[in-house]
């Protein structure tokens, strides 16, 4: 009986001793995120095909969709007043379709957001967001690069299992000249700050010589050449033969 006894507590106290390492191991892998910490959000807008190509000029707008707060230990997602009627469960993967009809609702209502233009190097900045959920779309089409899909960034995330109030978010942009449009980068030749090449006087043609008007022409006026060269064979010839018979009658007299 006290054998079994014994075996009993040495058991409790195992099982005890195993609760307070795993609260521990618990407590040094997740954290409670600080909500009461502002945010920092930094859009970097680039494309890379053969060579590196910054947006400049894109306008970005962000909305805030829902708040984080905790219920225990639970940290909850909370949609704000513009956007209560969504039903999307956003502490799982939303899909691009649910995405699209948050961008689609926001145009409906009209609602303002907070919209940025991207600087030379393709970056838009949002320092001290509060925390929550933010709809990031693009409103406008720079020339020779694609809008980007609307997503969904989270303020803090969570990454490698901490909580990081900095995050920097790279959507997908391809950059691609159409044929017969102009490179962005190389100066427009229209432009009047672009320097205009010397262009050559045109070449003034040399006066055209009068040539003489052509005499109308009757007939063929080749056909009594070779006429006239056998005639005057034809009498060479019989002035020779008439010589030669000329000498002998001579050389019969003497």
């Amino acid at each position: 009986m006290r054998r079994k006894n014994l075996f009993r507590l040495q058991m409790l106290i195992a099982v005890l001793i195993a609760g307070l390492f795993s609260h521990a191991v618990w407590a040094d892998t997740t954290e409670y995120a600080d909500l009461d910490r502002t945010n920092r959000l930094v859009l970097h807008l680039e494309s890379v095909v053969e060579e590196v190509k910054k947006e400049e000029g894109a306008k970005v707008k962000i909305y805030k969709i829902a708040g984080m707060k905790y219920q225990g230990s639970d940290l909850q997602y909370v949609y704000t007043d513009d956007w209560k009627e969504l039903t999307a469960d956003l502490s799982k993967e939303v899909s691009e379709e649910e995405i699209l009809k948050m961008r689609d609702l926001a145009e409906k209502k009209q609602l303002t957001g907070i919209e940025k233009t991207s600087d030379k190097d393709g970056n838009v900045y949002y320092p001290d967001l509060p925390q929550g959920v933010y709809l990031v779309v693009q409103t406008d089409e720079v020339m020779h690069f694609s809008t980007f899909e609307p997503f969904l960034v989270y303020l803090p995330c969570i990454e490698e299992n901490h909580w990081k109030y900095d995050v920097v978010a790279e959507p997908k942009i391809v950059y691609q000249v159409r044929s017969g449009s102009r490179d962005p980068s190389e100066p427009d030749p229209t432009s009047p700050e672009s320097p205009s090449e010397p262009q050559n006087p045109p070449r003034e043609e040399p006066p055209k010589k009068d040539t003489p008007p052509k005499l109308p022409q009757t007939g063929q006026l080749n056909w009594p050449i070779p006429v006239l060269l056998v005639a005057g064979a034809f009498l060479v010839s019989a002035g020779v033969i008439v010589r030669l018979a000329g000498r002998k009658e001579d050389e019969k007299e003497l």
